[in-house]
């Protein structure tokens, strides 16, 4: 096959949102006449990286070069090339990455125990761009086809969001559920779950942050029933986890709220203030004013100070006095 002509090349930024998160892939291009199919090639640089996952094994970060500064970095588990054993190291080194949507070619040589460095071509399947076409996708360019391959943007996959309800999603979104490894089977168990109807934004955002079926559950077994995807969220990206909730229980607080829960991770009454809080007279403090004492600043030793010049006094004047300086 002919070499094709460069005509030009653009960086590429491909992101999901989520809530405070934004995860960042970024592609660099070339653009090739005269056909869709046309081969794409470049240079790579590989790296290995040992796991502690014995079922997937160790993985592979490539950085692939299309000529000049322009790079398209991913990782994938060696599991899914084929040709690649990292115990060989004789030279050449050839291994693919072969998916439904076409096949990613590397061949080079090893550089140390973990560095391959070598040559990447790419030919992309017709068969793969007629299916995505009879499924509402005419308009694939070679980076999309290329992304389609790296993260599998399988028709199966395509199908499975339609039966879903979830019909012609946007590029951007397919490579974001792929990249955040938002499975059909995640979103079907995330469905259930909550038992609502979520966004793609939702399945995108809970893979970010952790969000599983499992912590669903779990929070479910501590009280709270009606958590939706939002409070799911925003628990993970405060930190606020069930265990958190057990250990408040222990300490007398009971029938808290996901509210109330935000408002002491943000401010950070953890369960060390608490219980100097507790320590200095103040066992009945409330949820709203041990976040009143962090915001304004009251601490133990401030309480215990206040104590010893003016005797007994109250949460709400610890809080005046930090409020006014009259102390």
């Amino acid at each position: 096959m002919p070499a094709p002509t460069q005509t030009r090349r653009r960086f590429v930024n491909l992101a999901q949102k989520g809530l405070l998160l934004s995860v960042l892939f970024t592609a660099a291009c070339a653009w090739w006449a005269p056909a869709v199919q046309a081969q794409t090639s470049g240079s790579f640089d590989a790296e290995l990286h040992r796991t502690r996952d014995a079922e997937n094994g160790p993985r592979i970060q490539l950085q692939l070069g299309l000529g000049g500064r322009d790079q398209w970095g991913f990782s994938t588990d060696v599991a899914n090339l084929t040709g690649l054993d990292p115990e060989n190291r004789s030279d050449p080194v050839v291994f693919k990455l072969d998916r439904e949507a076409g096949v990613l070619t590397f061949e080079g040589e090893w550089d140390g125990r973990r560095w391959i460095s070598g040559d990447w071509a790419f030919a992309g399947s017709q068969t793969y761009l007629d299916t995505m076409n009879d499924l509402g996708y005419r308009r694939i360019n070679e980076e999309e086809h290329l992304a389609a391959t790296v993260f599998d943007i399988s028709t199966d996959f395509v199908r499975g969001l339609n039966d879903r309800g979830y019909e012609r999603v946007r590029w951007d979104d397919l490579t974001a559920l792929r990249i955040h490894g938002a499975s059909l089977a995640y979103i079907d168990a995330m469905a259930d779950a909550l038992g609502e109807t979520l966004d793609i934004d939702d399945f995108v955002s809970m893979r970010i942050h952790g969000v599983t079926p499992e912590l669903a559950k779990t929070f479910e077994e501590a009280g709270f029933r009606r958590l939706d995807a939002g409070d799911l969220l925003s628990a993970r990206i405060h930190g606020v986890t069930p265990e958190f909730v057990d250990e408040l229980n222990e300490l007398g607080f009971r029938r808290l709220r996901m509210d109330d829960l935000m408002s002491l991770r943000i401010h950070g009454a953890d369960l060390d203030f608490i219980k100097d809080m507790f320590e200095v007279g103040y066992p009945d403090i409330s949820i709203d004013e041990l976040v009143s004492c962090r915001i304004h600043g009251v601490t133990a030793s401030f309480a215990e100070r206040m104590q010893d010049r003016r005797g007994t006094v109250s949460v709400d004047d610890l809080v005046s006095m930090k409020i006014h300086g009259n102390y």
